[in-house]
């Protein structure tokens, strides 16, 4: 575990000296000198990463299901419309190709019903 009192006593002295400058440089040349996953361990233990409160997250969700909703009923719109208008490059409009709304419509289709059923990583 992380415990600065474990450092001998002249490095102790010599950061309790230190001006705000110098230790930032001291942690910057110390950690850059660190693995990804002690980085991370050092980060956590001081207190930097913190996980989001619980209205942030909810943005979060609400945000990326918004967004895959939206990209899923438009691309069933798309394919409806299509089935009954022909729109194709000479007629001068916007073309897309079925397969590429097919692949839109599943891939949103399948993301949101990825979060409805259960982790087969839990218990119970």
């Amino acid at each position: 575990m992380l415990n600065p009192a474990s450092l001998p006593d002249d490095q102790q002295i010599l950061l309790q000296r230190a001006d705000s400058q110098q230790l930032k440089t001291l942690a910057y040349s110390a950690l850059s000198r660190l693995a990804p996953d002690d980085k991370t361990q050092v980060a956590a233990a001081s207190g930097v990463l913190q996980p989001p409160d619980p209205g942030t997250t909810n943005v979060i969700w609400v945000t990326i299901v918004a967004v895959f909703g939206a990209v899923m009923v438009g691309a069933a719109a798309a394919l409806f419309v299509g089935h009954f208008i022909l729109v194709t490059p000479a007629t001068g409009a916007v073309y897309t190709p079925t397969e590429t709304l097919v692949t839109l419509f599943t891939t949103a289709s399948a993301f949101l019903a990825g979060l409805l059923v259960r982790s087969p990583v839990t218990k119970g």
